[in-house]
């Protein structure tokens, strides 16, 4: 009878098979799900169910939920806050394309200002709120999160250190190739001069596309302070402190004279001192195109960035700013291809006290769908209106403006 102990596990077959699963990335840092035959995703069955808003407590508690099963075990370091928890454990690197679409889903439920800190989290930029990343600044870097990684992790050794900066680096650098758009697409049809008439254009009077109109009603009120921008967000702004109150000003995205074209509605007077910036994104929120109206050249913060806009039409309702939304896949200035997904328009204001006071909306269109820019024409001159009146209301909501 043979009374020899069964052979040891080899040790360097576990980390060999631990290796393959979490550093055979194609589609976010540390897992991929094509990958290997053998990898079981951890949020598979993860489901939100429709409902309303959640408070910030029931919403730190789904959070946590989710970032323990991509954890798997290995987050070591405890925090209060979901997304201080996915930061002091380096988390939010195991956040791709699938795991984004789980969180699309989380924010239908999520508080606003939630909402805003993971958006702003994910989006690579935590030292300011602006749209993303200006077209002048440099990548964001994820060295120092990834050192962390490594001292936190007990499944990687000093030969993958090598490895993990390569991951990083490619992730960093090839981020912008974004796939499974979380948003549907928003296509813009061609239109020319007529043969009579040059300066008119193809169309007629302008018909309001309601799946592709928005209201500002996202608030984002950052204090001044050192730190990170999103620890200093005030959820509790007074309305009076707002350059206007939520849902009271409107967007939505026309074609005229050739190009796009945001036309954005609100109360008589509103343009006198408005600072609006609009920027056409891609489904991961980086800028493709940013245009700014600084009404009077002073109403804007310092910290609000983009070109001067190009005003085709402007009124004390309404006014109308051309932006570049390219159609199709986008070549990006740092490499790689994306899909603008939507067009983000924000209204700022300066306060003391405050780095930045705004309400903020997105024209965007539900994942599967595909929505047309409505056309209309127009001769420099032309007084032309759009109805952006709420559904169920018994007063109309019109803002009027002058073709230039």
């Amino acid at each position: 009878m043979d009374t020899a102990p069964p052979p040891r596990p080899d040790p360097t077959e576990a980390r060999r098979r631990d290796t393959q699963r979490l550093f055979s990335d194609t589609h976010s840092f540390f897992r991929s799900p094509t990958g290997d035959s053998a990898y079981v995703d951890p949020l598979a069955g993860f489901q939100v169910e429709a409902g309303p808003l959640w408070s910030i407590d029931e919403a730190n508690v789904v959070l946590r939920r989710m970032l323990d099963a991509l954890a798997e075990g290995r987050a070591s370091v405890e925090a209060p806050d979901a997304l201080e928890y996915a930061e002091a454990n380096s988390l939010l690197l195991l956040i791709g394309p699938r795991e984004e679409a789980v969180m699309q889903r989380l924010y239908t439920r999520m508080p606003p200002e939630r909402v805003e800190r993971w958006r702003t989290a994910l989006a690579g930029d935590r030292e300011s709120l602006g749209f993303g990343r200006r077209r002048t600044e440099e990548p964001p870097t994820v060295d120092a999160a990834l050192r962390d990684a490594r001292r936190r992790s007990a499944l990687i050794v000093l030969a993958l250190v090598i490895t993990v900066g390569l991951v990083a680096a490619a992730a960093v650098f090839l981020r912008p190739k974004e796939s499974a758009a979380p948003v549907g697409r928003i296509s813009f049809g061609s239109t020319a001069p007529t043969a009579t008439a040059p300066d008119r254009f193809l169309g007629e009077a302008p018909i309001v596309n309601e799946n592709l109109l928005t209201r500002l009603d996202r608030t984002v009120a950052v204090k001044e302070g050192a730190g990170n921008a999103a620890d200093r967000i005030d959820p509790n702004v007074p309305a009076d402190q707002l350059p206007s109150a939520p849902s009271a000003v409107s967007a939505t995205l026309f074609r005229y004279g050739g190009q796009g074209q945001v036309v954005i509605v609100g109360p008589a007077g509103f343009l006198t001192n408005a600072c609006l910036q609009v920027s056409a994104v891609t489904v991961n929120l980086r800028p493709f195109d940013t245009a700014v109206y600084n009404a009077g050249s002073t109403s804007c913060p310092d910290n609000v960035a983009g070109r001067a806009a190009n005003v085709g039409c402007l009124g004390d309702t309404a006014i109308m700013v051309d932006v570049v939304f390219p159609q199709g896949q986008v070549e990006l200035e740092e490499g790689g291809l994306a899909v603008i997904g939507g067009v983000r328009v924000a209204s700022f204001v300066k306060r003391a006290g405050y780095e930045t006071m705004s309400v903020r909306g997105t024209v965007e269109v539900r994942a599967g769908k595909d929505e047309e820019v409505p056309v209309f024409g127009g001769k420099s001159g032309d007084v032309v209106s759009f109805d952006v009146t709420p559904k169920g209301a018994t007063t109309p909501t019109i803002g009027k403006c002058t073709l230039k």
